[in-house]
C-alpha cells in the first residue's frame, strides 16, 4: 500500500510522529493511521467551522451537536443508519411519505447514500443562519 501525505501540518500534529521518520512507515500502523485520520477529521472541522464564519454563518442555539453529526457525515459521505443521525433520517422517511417513495426508488446502495447525504445538507441549512437572515427552527 502506497500512502502519501494529504498535509504535514495534518501529520505533524501527531506527537507520535519522530522527526525524520519516514511518513509512510508512520502511516503503515493501524494505531497510526487512525491518530492521522483523527486528526485529519478535526483539521477538516476546524475548516468547516471557519468557513461558516467567514461567510457570516451561525449554526442556531440548541442545534450545535446536531451540526456537528451532520458536518461528520458530510465529511465522512455517509449517514450511518445506527448512528444518531441516521436515526433522524429514517425517522424523517417514516413522517414523510413522499420522500418515503422517492428514498425506495433509489436504485443503489450508492443512490440511497447520496439521498441521505442530500438530506443532511438540507438540514444543516435548516440549523445554520447568516447573519443577514434570522430563521426560527426547532431541532
Amino acid at each position: 500500500m502506497n500512502t502519501r501525505l494529504v498535509s504535514k501540518e495534518v501529520i505533524n500534529s501527531s506527537e507520535e510522529l519522530d522527526e525524520g521518520k519516514d511518513t509512510d512507515t508512520f502511516l503503515e500502523t493501524d494505531s497510526h493511521l487512525k491518530v492521522f485520520e483523527e486528526n485529519l477529521n478535526k483539521k477538516a472541522e476546524e475548516a468547516s467551522n471557519n468557513a461558516q464564519k467567514e461567510m457570516g454563518q451561525q449554526v442556531l442555539p440548541g442545534c450545535e451537536s446536531f451540526a456537528k453529526q451532520i458536518n461528520e457525515a458530510l465529511i465522512n459521505k455517509d449517514v450511518g443508519a445506527r448512528d444518531p443521525l441516521g436515526q433522524r433520517f429514517s425517522k424523517f422517511i417514516k413522517q414523510n411519505p413522499e420522500e418515503a417513495k422517492k428514498y425506495a426508488s433509489c436504485g443503489g446502495v450508492t443512490q440511497k447514500k447520496q439521498f441521505k447525504l442530500q438530506w443532511a445538507s438540507a438540514k444543516l441549512g435548516e440549523i445554520v443562519t447568516s447573519e443577514k437572515t434570522k430563521l426560527e427552527v426547532t431541532c
